[in-house]
């Protein structure tokens, strides 16, 4: 987390070393040296500054990422998370960061409660790109079927799930990232099926040391869930005051609640 919050001013100070040594290197160097012609001087003007412009941008999408992820991770502010990335979105010409805010987005609709919204999204075909995205997919089409409470789309999304997870923990070089947990989604199957003795396991099985605030939210309120079909309202109203308290703008925990939760 601390890393996050030091990235930006870090990629601000690359950006103004970077082009500064370009420019030296190119006017003290590279014309001086090499270049006779005003024709080939220019070009090679024109040349660096395209690439100098790739490079600024490039390095302004980190910095708005970076905040992004800092308002999600750390403050928990969906809002000013949403704002950066937007702003990421503007900057991203070249189309480089279009995973990164379709997985964003994918958060937002998610924690928003907009169903509509995510199904919509999961149509784009980037999430077919490569495994990760996949990830990315099954797991969403998963809490969008549980939502829909059409039973046969959540077993083939779990099963594609637990595939990729089977494919990729212990494997050396695996390109795939496991972004979500596991425990977590084997807590929601469970639940969603009435298993709340299997979902209470599961959710035991939870790292909640590594989770961010966002992830402890879902945790607390699914928690609270599972706590509420059992029996045991007391602690269930207390985990929801928890999800409450660590992610206030966790739109979930307000309009689903807890005796007909899908999602």
């Amino acid at each position: 987390m601390k890393k996050l919050m030091k990235n930006s001013v870090f990629r601000v100070l690359i950006i103004i070393a970077g082009n500064f040594s370009l420019g030296v290197f190119l006017f003290t160097y590279i014309i001086p040296n090499s270049l006779s012609s005003s024709f080939t001087i220019w070009l090679t003007i024109a040349l660096f500054a395209v690439f100098m412009l790739v490079f600024t941008i490039t390095m302004l999408c980190e910095i708005c990422y970076d905040e992004a992820s800092k308002h999600l991770v750390i403050s928990a502010d969906l809002k000013k998370a949403y704002e950066w990335m937007m702003r990421m979105k503007k900057l991203d010409v070249l189309g480089w960061y279009k995973d990164r805010y379709h997985v964003f987005l994918t958060i937002y609709y998610r924690d928003s409660v907009m169903m509509e919204e995510l199904e919509k999204l999961l149509e784009d075909k980037n999430f077919h790109e490569n495994q990760s995205m996949e990830l990315v997919y099954h797991y969403n089409k998963f809490i969008v079927s549980i939502y829909n409470n059409d039973e046969e789309l959540v077993n083939a999304s779990y099963n594609k799930i637990t595939d990729i997870y089977t494919e990729n923990i212990g494997k050396k070089n695996s390109r795939t990232a496991l972004i979500y947990s596991l425990p977590m989604i084997n807590a929601e199957l469970h639940y969603y099926f009435k298993r709340y003795k299997k979902a209470n396991i599961a959710l035991k099985n939870v790292n909640t040391a590594k989770s961010n605030k966002r992830e402890l939210a879902h945790y607390y309120y699914l928690k609270a869930c599972v706590l509420f079909h059992n029996g045991n309202k007391a602690e269930s109203g207390k985990n929801i005051e928890l999800a409450s308290e660590v992610y206030p703008q966790g739109q979930f925990i307000k309009e689903l609640g807890v005796e007909g939760r899908y999602a």
